[in-house]
């Protein structure tokens, strides 16, 4: 409520010093500069801009965080966490729970569960607790967007950044992920952590951020204008402490949803090998460390692991689970899977050849590919998961077409909103298959924008072949119509163009002229005229020093 109250406050001044100043000119006289008062008036109009995004910003902001997760009936995603965590400070069995129903369940592994115990120790009070936790992730999602937000170069003294702030916590992903009380906001942050570390530092101009680097155009020190190496190989990545932090956080993230070990191929693409190291050695080493300190850990892998594999009917986006819910062939999911797969590789190939060289958006658009298509062609795929493609949206300064275009922008905000439409005849357009379609179409975006490109290269090529053919018929045009004088006192020579006035002789009478053995009436010939350095060429080492005589 202060934060609140202070939005208030400042709104108020910014009202009372504006009708302030209004009196002032209206009081003053009557002829005022426009050239002084247009920038003032430009100020006064972005200070009101950024005023009433970081109000929108906060309130939205409180509300998610405070309030939503308290009203109504609400799926419980913190409740079983909290205790299956509390039995394993306590020295319990934690895989106890009944699967059979659609309640949710602790799913986490023993590593997880070691990393996840803090959470209990907060409070013995599970609502204090949930309250903690609810606000930990709402800092996360706020923390994840301002990690990118200044990797990619931007500006946190405008409106832009309060309002990028207020459409995230609009979104049903962030919306949901507070109000069940889960930890993807944390993940978020873990994510933003890790695409930073995996496109390096900022070197250059044009390193994502829309500037003007262009793959293959070299700069200083034989790297392009983002100051990444061109190509793999050679690739650095920065010091130790810049690549093993983001491994830790890319392990950290498998170690908690196993379905971010697709990210490991953006390190290794990118020859990040200490990275990749950390972060495969993090969840090893916390399952052994798990394995080590659970009383039921051996439950884990018989009783929890082939439940994950079981495809779920209910609160399930992917293609498997929405053919379990509708009951569709088997062979239709089978092919629709692997349609979505090939569109995946199809998709990394095509953001490997158009932003290799600008890594951050690189990064950002190969995880946005990645996650969407393991969300459609794994077991399960809820609907929050689409708040770890938000960081799509940071491509398309660099990229416009990519995820811009109909088909990203589309899908995108089909996964990001809140879509539940209803049936259209004999189909049911629920949240789940809405989500489905918009993951496919943002898998789809990067094939269609490379499929538009190509069909409109040949006529771009056409078009600047005529440009250059208009060009040089202007150029050649013009040098017709004015001929170049000659210079006065030189005799034109046959088979040779006019000397144009205080002009300076082509490379092959200027070597003739060191030699000596230019032709007659321009350069000195030594047989006819004698030394004649002075004018334009050099005599022999005898005859340097004396004076020039013109012919």
């Amino acid at each position: 409520m202060c934060v609140v109250c202070s939005c208030v406050r400042t709104v108020r001044d910014r009202v009372s010093a504006d009708a302030s100043s209004l009196r002032a000119r209206q009081a003053g006289p009557a002829t005022t500069d426009t050239r002084k008062a247009g920038p003032a008036a430009v100020d006064s109009r972005r200070s009101w801009a950024r005023t009433v995004a970081w109000v929108l910003a906060v309130g939205l902001i409180l509300h998610r965080t405070f309030v939503l997760p308290l009203q109504g009936e609400r799926t419980d995603d913190f409740s079983r966490v909290y205790e299956a965590l509390s039995r394993f400070l306590g020295g319990e069995a934690v895989y106890t729970e009944y699967l059979g129903d659609a309640t949710p369940h602790y799913l986490y592994s023993p590593g997880a569960t070691v990393i996840l115990s803090p959470i209990a120790a907060v409070s013995g009070d599970t609502e204090v607790a949930r309250f903690w936790f609810v606000c930990i992730n709402a800092v996360g999602v706020i923390a994840g967007l301002a990690w990118l937000w200044r990797r990619a170069r931007l500006s946190f003294t405008g409106w832009l950044f309060p309002l990028a702030l207020a459409g995230v916590f609009l979104t049903e992903s962030v919306t949901n992920t507070l109000r069940f009380s889960n930890i993807n906001g944390v993940l978020s942050a873990l994510l933003a952590v890790v695409l930073v570390g995996v496109a390096g530092p900022p070197r250059g101009r044009g390193d994502g951020d829309g500037a003007v680097a262009r793959p293959g155009r070299r700069g200083r020190r034989g790297r392009d204008g983002d100051g990444v190496a061109r190509g793999p190989s050679r690739a650095t990545g920065g010091g130790v402490a810049r690549q093993a932090l983001p491994g830790v956080a890319l392990g950290l993230l498998i170690l908690v949803k196993p379905f971010f070990a697709v990210l490991l191929l953006l390190p290794l693409l990118r020859r990040r090998f200490l990275l990749l190291g950390a972060a495969v050695a993090v969840p090893v080493v916390a399952n052994v460390v798990g394995y080590l300190l659970l009383p039921d850990a051996d439950a884990y892998r018989s009783t929890l692991m082939p439940y994950l594999r079981i495809v779920r009917s209910y609160a399930n986006a992917s293609i498997a689970g929405l053919g379990a819910a509708h009951g569709w062939p088997a062979v239709l999911v089978v092919g629709l899977r692997v349609v979505v797969a090939v569109g995946v590789v199809v998709g990394m190939w095509t953001v490997t050849a158009r932003l290799w060289h600008r890594s951050f958006a690189w990064a950002c658009a190969m995880s946005t590919i990645l996650l969407s298509g393991t969300f459609v062609v794994a077991t399960l795929g809820q609907q929050y998961y689409s708040l770890f493609l938000i960081p799509a949206v940071f491509t398309l300064r660099a990229a416009p077409r990519l995820f811009g275009g109909v088909t990203g922008a589309a899908g995108l905000l089909l996964v990001l909103s809140h879509n539940a439409v209803g049936s259209v005849g004999p189909v049911p357009l629920t949240g789940e298959v809405m989500t489905c379609i918009g993951w496919t179409l943002v898998v789809a975006a990067p094939v269609v924008a490379a499929v538009r490109d190509r069909r409109r290269q040949p006529a771009r090529g056409a078009a600047r072949a005529r440009g250059r053919a208009d060009a040089e018929g202007a150029v050649a045009d013009r040098a017709d119509a004015a001929p170049a004088p000659a210079v006065p006192g030189r005799r034109p020579v046959a088979g040779r163009r006019p000397v144009r006035e205080g002009s300076r002789p082509d490379s092959r009478s200027r070597g003739r002229h060191r030699a000596g053995r230019g032709p007659a009436g321009t350069t000195g010939d030594l047989g006819e005229l004698g030394d004649l350095g002075g004018l334009g060429g050099r005599g022999g080492r005898a005859d340097r020093g004396r004076p020039a005589v013109q012919g």
